[in-house]
């Protein structure tokens, strides 16, 4: 499977939501996620060993809306996004089997965060 390739920008300071839904066929039909776990990390290159940020089902940044039909979406508050301390990046997101240790990884692609220029209260 080819990941899509999907460039993000992360509004510092500001919520940040993605929603995504995989999708498989003609006609198109969501993917059963049931039972899996889905995994983004932000690096500051793909050969980084510092992960920058991490997302995961595990650590509930990332939450399904119904796993049946493949829906979720990615969660990045406002007070998280303000204290990034990069400007740039890479990420991948997979999508982790339970049973036969499975991994697809669904989208991948740069992430810039974009400074506010607002501050304070």
């Amino acid at each position: 499977m080819t990941p899509t390739i999907h460039n993000i920008t992360i509004y510092a300071g500001s919520y940040f939501n993605l929603p995504v839904q995989w999708m498989t066929g003609e006609p198109a039909v969501g993917v059963n996620l049931a039972g899996c776990t889905v995994k983004m990390q932000i690096r500051k290159t793909a050969a980084s060993a510092e992960v920058l940020y991490e997302l995961s089902t595990a650590n509930g940044k990332i939450t399904f809306v119904d796993a049946t039909i493949g829906k979720f979406q990615v969660i990045i508050t406002g007070e998280e996004s303000g204290n990034f301390t990069f400007f740039r990046g890479v990420y991948d997101l997979e999508i982790h089997y339970p049973s036969g240790g499975n991994v697809y990884r669904l989208m991948q692609g740069s992430v810039t965060i974009d400074l506010n220029v607002t501050r304070g209260a």
